[in-house]
């Protein structure tokens, strides 16, 4: 991930990034019936592998997870 790839996901609500996520998703799907590889495609797309793909694709959702229990922590300490 490249500075410009941060300034534009820090600009992007959770909404956003599960929508591009799922769009993402749909073309891998479209692509690997068309008989793409999925490390061909991603290599392609200039990620270093699979596994960095799916940490790509999961990254948003962790950090909400880790943001969510967070705030439960908070609210808990009075």
């Amino acid at each position: 991930i490249v500075e410009e790839d941060n300034e534009v996901a820090d600009n992007l609500s959770y909404h956003d990034i599960m929508a591009v996520k799922n769009r993402i998703e749909v073309l891998m799907t479209d692509l690997m019936k068309k008989g793409y590889d999925m490390n061909e495609v991603v290599t392609k797309c200039g990620i270093k592998d699979e596994k960095t793909y799916m940490g790509y694709l999961n990254c948003r959702g962790v950090i909400k997870k880790i943001e969510d229990n967070m705030i439960e922590l908070l609210n808990k300490k009075d």
